[in-house]
């Protein structure tokens, strides 16, 4: 009998064990999960607090061109004594995004007014890139990523003719943004060029690149 008694204490023991483990474990968990999902709120409110800013007599307004390859230009800094007293609905019917305006107050004192040019920035306005235009080999001003810039078409170069490889790259290429980092970079060594030189460079050997 009694060894029978000690199996029983052993047997209640490991099963209390086991709950207070459980519950450990769970509460933990969900204490754990609960830190994990619940945005932090001071980021929050600075993200709110940005939204209802105003101007005033000390904010500065940062003027910026943005560029189709994405760079941007500041053009001026700029009192906002013309602006004091508006927010940024106010700030939207003078500057609208149908212009191609985005405003945005990157500080209490500080706003942005920056304005989408349909044209390439000083640097990259030289490059080139290869690419696919109604079924031919096309040359494109600017960086990958930019296609409305369409300079030369190769008549006598339809892309199902080139290599299997270089057709695919020149697919991903015209769809830049999508890709990821790593073929982005891949097709930029092999796609765009820092000018003409370097491009017809290539051109010549079009048949050898693969």
């Amino acid at each position: 009998m009694l060894w029978r008694r000690l199996i029983l204490a052993a047997v209640s023991a490991f099963l209390v064990g086991v709950m207070v483990t459980s519950a450990y474990l769970a509460t933990n968990a969900i204490f754990n999960w609960t830190n994990n999902t619940v945005v932090n709120p001071s980021w929050a409110t600075e993200e709110a607090a940005l939204e209802n800013l105003v101007v005033t007599k000390r904010t500065k307004v940062y003027k910026q061109n943005i560029y189709l390859c994405g760079d941007a230009a500041e053009l001026s800094v700029e009192s906002g004594d013309a602006l004091v007293g508006m927010g940024k609905d106010d700030l939207l019917n003078m500057f609208s995004a149908a212009d191609g305006w985005q405003v945005r107050f990157d500080s209490p004192y500080q706003l942005v007014l920056a304005r989408k040019v349909n044209a390439l920035c000083p640097r990259h306005r030289h490059y080139r890139h290869l690419g696919i235009y109604n079924g031919k080999l096309a040359v494109f001003q600017g960086p990958l990523g930019v296609n409305t810039l369409l300079i030369n078409v190769v008549e006598n170069k339809p892309v199902e003719k080139l290599s299997r490889p270089l057709y695919q790259k020149l697919k991903q290429g015209m769809e830049f943004d999508k890709q990821k980092p790593e073929l982005q970079a891949k097709l930029k060594q092999e796609l765009e060029f820092a000018g003409d030189k370097e491009l017809y460079a290539v051109l010549e050997n079009i048949d050898e690149l693969s």
